[in-house]
């Protein structure tokens, strides 16, 4: 499989910010992100509503758009959008304006979508028909949604996000496929090599070891690894993704205690490097 343009995802550079991240300000400036990103062979990078707030009130979209342009970067990826069924809040509505202004503003190619942690409902009716109008508002800033299936939410495997955006696709909308999440939900990779590529919007990949460790949060956000360090089968995920057809970028998206420490400039080129192997010939 060719080597694809590959995404630094948010929490692979946040450098020292944990997770759950505190009301505090994200360590890591958006020129700092971008410019060690583009260092790195990075094509594009990860934006949290956070970051993308906090940049914009330092630099101002016009010269986010010059930083980006200035180091190579063509690829934007905004996350997270979620609260986008049921009764709107004061909150998801401003979640959702803040991360389509940014959208639009830098030209970001998707906004990730997840569903809710702690066990609420999964009505695939009414999730449908609302992911579907969040596709079309998202389609009208020239951006894609991609619903990311999460273990320990109310959308934990692919079936149900295939479900649920099954009428997006005139609107770019679609599924976002973690290897994480795959793996440790017990997705199988028979089941990605099912889907057809216009219906998943982006792939990410990581690694961890072999069997959990310690509790499904902890082993989620603490101890991913980078690419060929862990125990994930990552030759036969990209197999799986391989065929459905998909040829555009991949994400890379670690969260670990160990990435956490490390310097900016280190986490970049370990993150991109690693991953960039798994396409190569053995």
């Amino acid at each position: 499989m060719p080597a694809p343009q590959l995404i630094a995802g948010v929490w692979t550079l946040s450098g020292s910010l944990p997770f759950p991240a505190p009301e505090a300000p994200e360590p890591v400036d958006f020129r700092d992100r971008v410019r060690e990103a583009a260092a790195a062979g990075y094509a594009g990078v990860g934006l949290s509503r956070r970051s993308l707030v906090q940049a914009e009130a330092r630099y101002g979209f016009p010269d986010m758009r010059r930083i980006l342009a200035d180091h190579g970067i063509t690829i934007v990826e905004l996350e997270a959008l979620s609260g986008w069924w049921g009764p709107p809040s004061p909150a998801s509505e401003a979640l959702r304006r803040d991360l389509f202004r940014g959208a639009e503003a830098l030209r970001a190619r998707h906004i990730k979508v997840m569903g809710a942690f702690g066990g609420d409902p999964c009505p695939i009716e009414e999730m449908r028909e609302s992911f579907t109008a969040a596709a079309q508002a998202a389609h009208r800033v020239g951006a894609r949604l991609g619903l990311e299936f999460i273990p320990g939410t109310n959308i934990p495997r692919l079936a149900q996000a295939l479900e649920i955006t099954a009428e997006a696709l005139p609107f770019g909308g679609g599924v976002l496929i973690d290897i994480w999440h795959a793996t440790r939900g017990g997705t199988a990779y028979a089941e990605i090599a099912q889907v057809t590529a216009e219906r998943i919007v982006s792939v990410e990949l990581n690694d961890a070891d072999p069997v959990m460790v310690g509790d499904f949060l902890s082993d989620m956000t603490q101890r991913r690894r980078f690419c060929g360090e862990g125990g994930f089968d990552i030759a036969a995920f990209l197999q799986a993704v391989r065929a459905t057809g998909y040829e555009g970028p991949f994400g890379v998206e670690l969260l670990s205690e160990e990435l956490r420490r490390l310097p900016l400039a280190e986490a970049a080129r370990r993150s991109f490097a690693s991953t960039q192997a798994q396409f190569e010939p053995a």
